[in-house]
């Protein structure tokens, strides 16, 4: 029985393997032709789309890297890399503003009215580094205070009255001027309270 049974296994098994490699040969080639279609240039994956290409190419093996048309064999590759080496994620960005600094960042804005440019001077006299011009100004707008200082009246006019008081215009000229002994060079300085 096994010398006429083992014949026909091998035919059968060749048959559907031909039919398989057709099979696969038409998939590839209708792969092909919808990645030509597509527009982007490069496809990006979600996690579970990632997962399941991993799970059917470790069933194929190293094979796949034949295979694989979404993605670059190395990308591939990779992916098999981080699925063994499974780290926890490395958190990105700055680190958060120290709470104690905050605190004295609002407290110079409320309490002196100057712009975010100038704390940051001040606390730079402090010896405090850790923060910039961006960082405290956006710590006053969180917070509902405005981040540019406060300025007097807008006018001209106001800004005079406001200063009469202490205001001074000074003026500095030079003439000729005829003396005795003849023409001479005189200087004036002179000075008008507003």
């Amino acid at each position: 029985m096994n010398s006429w049974f083992s014949p026909l296994l091998y035919l059968s098994a060749s048959s559907s393997e031909g039919d398989l490699r057709r099979h696969i040969e038409f998939l590839k080639a209708e792969n092909e032709m919808l990645r030509r279609r597509v527009p982007k240039q490069r496809i990006f994956l979600d996690k579970g789309e990632r997962e399941r290409l991993m799970k059917l190419g470790k069933a194929i093996g190293p094979g796949v890297l034949k295979l694989i048309k979404i993605v670059h064999p190395r990308t591939h590759q990779r992916l098999y890399q981080w699925q063994r080496d499974v780290k926890p994620a490395k958190r990105m960005g700055r680190t958060k503003t120290v709470e104690s600094v905050r605190q004295l960042v609002i407290r110079i804005a409320r309490e002196t009215g100057w712009g975010y440019g100038r704390i940051v001077g001040e606390l730079r006299k402090l010896r405090i580094h850790c923060v910039g011009r961006t960082t405290v100004r956006t710590i006053l707008k969180e917070e509902g205070v405005n981040p540019s200082p406060k300025r007097g009246k807008g006018t001209w006019d106001e800004f005079v009255k406001i200063h009469a008081d202490t205001l001074w215009q000074v003026d500095f000229f030079s003439k000729k001027v005829v003396t005795k002994t003849g023409l001479k060079q005189a200087f004036v300085l002179a000075f008008l309270h507003v």
